[in-house]
């Protein structure tokens, strides 16, 4: 095999590969050897054959078309290796010339661009933490929720009236649950058919399958606390205004907390960002366009039109797409960051690890053990994501995270 490259960048090559008349029939006679323990040739058992008389009954041009399958693979794991290559997508080949004596032809491939840098290096990321009115407003709600009283009634039942019913399906024994009227989805039309009634009252729900009989036992109603000073001495603050500044500082130290813990992942988002390097752009075109696809199929299952809601968005198709690129583009840089991570410090994967992160995946998706076995495919999934925290863990550990004023 003869080759020459005539282009190449960071992220792709463009190579010519030529096959010596000598090559194609070594090529052909393998070929022949391959087929003849497959096809019945007349008056031999299966590859017993001559060449000679095999690759007549076979023919030449099959013969040809086999040879060079097993010339290119053979010969892209050669170019591959001679030139440090780990494909990224696959090949693109285009054949010139293709005969007994000949065959030339190119092939384009993509790969991840080869990066510097430096996993011991001390990083700074500077973040401004910012705390809105609706997040102390949904706080001040929950704690409204929390100091609500329930009272007794003695009216008909309202929307939001929280009351206890029994229920009864065919001959099953009576059972008692506890509803928010117009909140909590019972039964078919409970909510409407529950208005109105009085406790002791009993009413039936028609559903698809049967009829459930329910009686009112007991009927509360709300007494919520108005949001005010008062309020707020009660549960331990001087006035609103001091409970809402406890309210925001404490959300900012949670979301503070938060940045700090998730430091690594933040500082490899930083790095990808400002990465300036090649990419693979048929991978990325190819990639942009699945996932613009999947989109489109899940908001199908729900009867939805993708291009319709983007419209309600003030979104074009093309400025989605971009915006999913933008994405792409983005876990395109953190992974080359990570693999740099993981070569430099020489991070590994062991066996107890992966078996141990195989065991918890398995508890937490209330799998039971011995259900499902470890394939090759599982086990490089664990290893890469075993490797991928290591390497945002030494992130983490080198990652300063300057807040706003500090």
């Amino acid at each position: 095999m003869d080759y020459t490259v005539k282009e190449r960048t960071q992220s792709k090559i463009l190579a010519e590969i030529a096959h010596t008349k000598d090559e194609i029939e070594h090529a052909k006679k393998e070929a022949y050897s391959n087929l003849s323990k497959k096809i019945k040739i007349p008056g031999f058992r299966l590859g017993k054959a001559p060449y000679e008389i095999g690759s007549a009954y076979i023919g030449s041009e099959r013969l040809l078309e086999e040879a060079f399958e097993l010339l290119l693979d053979k010969s892209l794991v050669e170019f591959f290796e001679k030139e440090n290559i780990e494909p990224f997508t696959k090949p693109s080949v285009d054949v010139k010339e293709f005969s007994h004596d000949k065959i030339v032809y190119e092939v384009t491939v993509e790969f991840l661009p080869q990066i510097e840098f430096d996993p011991e290096k001390k990083l700074e990321i500077k973040r401004t933490i910012e705390v809105k009115e609706s997040e102390i407003e949904e706080k001040l709600k929950e704690l409204q929720e929390t100091f609500t009283e329930l009272e007794p009634k003695n009216s008909p039942v309202e929307n939001g009236d929280i009351i206890e019913v029994a229920y009864r399906i065919g001959d099953k024994d009576e059972q008692t649950i506890t509803v928010e009227v117009g909140k909590d989805k019972v039964v078919g039309n409970f909510n409407e058919l529950v208005l109105g009634k009085n406790i002791g009252e009993e009413f039936e729900v028609e559903t698809q399958n049967t009829v459930v009989k329910f009686r009112v036992i007991s009927i509360k109603t709300k007494k919520v606390p108005e949001i005010n000073d008062d309020f707020a001495k009660e549960i331990g603050s001087e006035s609103l205004e001091a409970l809402r500044e406890k309210i925001k500082s404490e959300i900012y130290e949670n979301k503070k907390l938060q940045l700090e813990e998730n430091r690594g992942r933040e500082a490899l988002y930083e790095v990808a960002k400002d990465l300036n390097v090649e990419l693979p752009k048929k991978y990325i075109e190819g990639e942009v366009e699945s996932r613009y696809k999947e989109y489109e199929t899940e908001y199908l299952k729900h009867g939805l039109k993708l291009e319709s809601l983007l419209e309600k968005e003030g979104k074009t198709v093309d400025q989605f797409k971009e915006e999913i690129k933008k994405d792409v583009i983005q876990e395109l840089k953190e992974t080359l960051i990570l693999r740099e991570i993981i070569k430099k410090k020489g991070l590994m994967a062991s066996k107890d690890e992966i078996e141990k992160e195989f065991e918890r995946i398995l508890q937490d998706e209330h799998i039971e053990k011995g259900s499902v076995k470890m394939n090759e495919e599982i086990e490089r999934y664990i290893r890469n994501e075993i490797l991928k925290n290591k390497a945002i863990s030494i992130l983490k550990e080198n990652t300063i995270i300057m807040f706003g004023g500090e």
